[in-house]
Protein backbone atom coordinates (compact mmCIF):
# COMPACT_ATOMS: atom_id res chain seq x y z
CA UNK A 1 0.00 0.00 0.00
CA UNK A 2 1.21 3.51 -0.76
CA UNK A 3 0.26 6.66 1.15
CA UNK A 4 0.86 10.07 -0.44
CA UNK A 5 0.33 13.64 0.67
CA UNK A 6 -1.08 15.50 -2.32
CA UNK A 7 -1.85 19.21 -2.45
CA UNK A 8 -4.90 20.88 -3.95
CA UNK A 9 -4.61 21.03 -7.74
CA UNK A 10 -2.17 18.09 -7.85
CA UNK A 11 -2.93 14.70 -9.37
CA UNK A 12 -1.78 11.10 -9.03
CA UNK A 13 -1.56 8.78 -12.03
CA UNK A 14 -2.25 5.09 -11.35
CA UNK A 15 -0.41 3.19 -14.07
CA UNK A 16 -2.22 3.59 -17.36
CA UNK A 17 -5.60 3.02 -15.67
CA UNK A 18 -6.53 6.27 -13.96
CA UNK A 19 -5.63 9.76 -12.76
CA UNK A 20 -7.02 11.10 -9.48
CA UNK A 21 -6.91 14.88 -8.91
CA UNK A 22 -7.41 16.74 -5.63
CA UNK A 23 -9.85 19.45 -6.73
CA UNK A 24 -10.71 21.11 -3.40
CA UNK A 25 -10.67 20.66 0.37
CA UNK A 26 -13.09 22.07 2.92
CA UNK A 27 -12.58 21.05 6.54
CA UNK A 28 -12.31 17.26 6.63
CA UNK A 29 -13.83 16.74 3.16
CA UNK A 30 -11.83 16.46 -0.06
CA UNK A 31 -13.22 16.79 -3.58
CA UNK A 32 -11.56 14.24 -5.87
CA UNK A 33 -11.81 14.06 -9.66
CA UNK A 34 -11.33 10.63 -11.29
CA UNK A 35 -10.28 10.32 -14.93
CA UNK A 36 -10.66 6.66 -15.88
CA UNK A 37 -12.52 4.15 -17.99
CA UNK A 38 -12.80 1.85 -14.97
CA UNK A 39 -16.24 1.70 -13.39
CA UNK A 40 -18.13 1.64 -11.13
CA UNK A 41 -16.39 4.01 -8.72
CA UNK A 42 -17.88 3.69 -5.24
CA UNK A 43 -17.45 5.44 -1.90
CA UNK A 44 -16.61 2.99 0.90
CA UNK A 45 -18.36 4.60 3.87
CA UNK A 46 -16.53 2.46 6.45
CA UNK A 47 -13.14 3.40 4.95
CA UNK A 48 -11.92 -0.21 5.08
CA UNK A 49 -9.76 -1.20 2.10
CA UNK A 50 -10.85 -4.65 0.82
CA UNK A 51 -8.13 -7.32 1.26
CA UNK A 52 -7.86 -7.93 -2.50
CA UNK A 53 -6.32 -4.43 -2.82
CA UNK A 54 -3.67 -4.91 -0.13
CA UNK A 55 -0.36 -6.75 -0.13
CA UNK A 56 1.45 -8.54 2.65
CA UNK A 57 5.04 -8.05 3.79
CA UNK A 58 6.22 -10.31 0.96
CA UNK A 59 4.71 -8.00 -1.66
CA UNK A 60 2.28 -10.68 -2.74
CA UNK A 61 -1.48 -10.14 -2.57
CA UNK A 62 -3.02 -11.20 0.74
CA UNK A 63 -5.33 -14.21 0.62
CA UNK A 64 -9.00 -13.33 1.08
Amino acid sequence: MLALTVGIGKAVQIGEAAVVKVEDKQGRAVKLVFATDIYPIRILDDGVIPPRFTRGITGRPRPY
